[in-house]
């Protein structure tokens, strides 16, 4: 009885084996497909993936070329700003100095002995007038000078010596004789706001010391400090002095 019984659990422990055997195998069959099912999924998964990627790239190549078009329109239009902010600075310089050439070529004097003043005139138009207040242009320094019809400024000085330099040309050389100064303030016989002319007469303010002003020989009208002041920020190197008709 004992020796029938053994074969009989052999068997079944075999059978129980190859039972086994056959389960795992198809566990490991289904487990593989669902492994493969998987492997699919994350293939079509990266797969999306680098088409999105792709398509990331190709945007970002876009941006990059229209932030580049935007930064070189940017600098164009700067460029195109700063040359017309230069050239508008160009242009209005280049009226301030048209202005101020029509403001020099237009402004003159007008010496008018007969009425006692000096007129500050711009083409027709009286800007302002200063008293003469002499009785008439004085010559002074024992001189008698000959007064042009019209004469320029040719030097305009806050204070001035009243010895002047002298250049002249003898044959053929340039003779040039520095002013005779002495110990005196460069102010003493003139004053403030000296205008000099290529004729006798010498605008300017006050003098600080009559007699030396008296001796040096030149024509003067006797101004104010006010009026030499405005004739002397008013006028020009250059400009035109006319005399009028005792």
């Amino acid at each position: 009885m004992t020796s029938n019984v053994k074969p009989v659990i052999a068997a079944l422990f075999v059978l129980a084996i190859i039972f086994s055997g056959f389960y795992l195998n198809r566990l490991a069959l289904e487990q593989t497909a669902a492994l493969g099912d998987t492997v699919i999924m994350t293939e079509e998964a990266v797969e999306r993936m680098d088409i999105e990627l792709e398509r990331m790239r190709e945007f970002k190549n876009l941006r990059s070329r229209d932030l580049r078009r935007y930064k070189e329109m940017m600098m164009s239009t700067a460029r195109s700003k700063k040359v017309v902010l230069e050239t508008g600075i160009s242009l209005q310089e280049e009226k301030r100095l048209l202005e101020k050439q029509l403001e020099i070529m237009s402004v003159y004097l007008n010496v008018d002995e007969l009425s006692g003043k000096i007129y500050l005139m711009r083409g027709d138009h009286v800007i302002k007038d200063f008293p003469i207040m002499y009785k008439g242009l004085k010559n002074l320094g024992g001189i008698s000078p000959k007064m042009p019809k019209v004469a320029t400024i040719t030097s305009k000085e806050r204070f001035a010596q009243p010895e002047r330099g002298k250049v002249e040309e003898i044959n053929g050389v340039i003779k040039w004789t520095p002013p005779q100064m002495d110990s005196d303030k460069r102010s003493n016989a003139f004053g403030e706001y000296v205008i000099f002319t290529d004729s006798p007469l010498i605008l300017h303010g006050p003098p600080l010391k009559p007699q030396m002003h008296d001796a040096y020989p030149h024509m003067c009208a006797g101004i104010t400090l006010y009026s030499a002041k405005r004739l002397y920020d008013s006028t020009f190197v250059g400009t035109k002095i006319i005399f009028g008709a005792k």
